[in-house]
């Protein structure tokens, strides 16, 4: 019950909302430079998914 008060307080004050759109922010930011980051590989399969087409 006293969790369940938390959680409407934190309703209430919109900290979900905030947090979502840190989220939404975060994952737009990962697919917009995933190019760019080694650990994703995404150019390396993509070269490859090209090549497997050609």
């Amino acid at each position: 019950f006293f969790e369940f008060f938390i959680f409407n307080s934190v309703l209430d004050t919109g900290a979900l909302n905030y947090i979502g759109a840190v989220v939404l922010i975060g994952a737009g930011l990962v697919l917009r430079f995933r190019e760019n980051i080694p650990f994703f590989g995404s150019e390396k399969s993509k070269r490859k998914n090209t090549e497997n087409f050609l």
